[in-house]
């Protein structure tokens, strides 16, 4: 792993451990302040590059739910606009809540702000104008399907346990650090977008 110097968390144990998770998988994990947040390919290999320990376990999230190392995480960039309608676009929102509720249980950040901030990337994907648009949209889903998103999520969950415990990571640093649910942080969010007033 390779942490800028002047990093705020360039000695946190949790960056390091899951860090190894990445490494195990043959990637390079590169943190520092500005990064984007994604994972490329480069002709040394796969590089995994983040601003903070909550955004790197954004991004294991995404690769267990991929099965393995590749730009972006194999996302298609070609079946954008996302439809919501069909199992592709249901599978890569519960993909993101996922990864989303992931980062915010094993991150000291505060959780809804987090949630949000982690979500509201997501309108340009499913060609919403604004996250309440989406908001709006992603409601019916989970309503249809929330046994199938809480279920989703909690594989993810098991997954990066699992895989912490192939690095041999601390019993304390396996578990989360706070306690969240995809209902409590979408319940949250929903309540945050009626304050802002922007659910149509």
């Amino acid at each position: 792993m390779d942490v800028a110097a002047d990093h705020p968390e360039r000695w946190c144990p949790r960056l390091a451990a899951y860090a190894r998770v990445f490494e195990a998988w043959g990637a390079t994990v590169r943190v520092f302040e500005g990064a984007d947040n994604c994972a490329r390919r480069e002709r040394g290999g796969l590089v995994v590059e983040v601003e903070s320990t909550a955004n790197l376990v954004h991004e294991i999230a995404h690769a267990l739910v991929a099965g393995c190392l590749d730009d972006d995480h194999g996302f298609q960039y070609g079946a954008l606009p996302l439809d919501l309608a069909g199992p592709t676009g249901r599978s890569a929102l519960f993909d993101e809540l996922a990864a989303c509720v992931l980062s915010c249980a094993f991150s000291s950040r505060p959780a809804d702000a987090w949630f949000r901030e982690q979500f509201e990337i997501q309108p340009v994907f499913y060609g919403a104008e604004a996250p309440g648009d989406l908001a709006r949209d992603v409601g019916p889903v989970l309503d249809g399907y929330g046994v199938e998103a809480r279920a989703f999520v909690q594989d993810v969950f098991a997954r990066f346990d699992a895989a912490l415990g192939a690095v041999r990571a601390a019993p304390w640093i396996r578990r989360p650090i706070q306690s969240v649910s995809l209902d409590g942080l979408w319940q949250s969010y929903l309540r945050s977008l009626e304050r802002r007033a922007e659910i149509p």
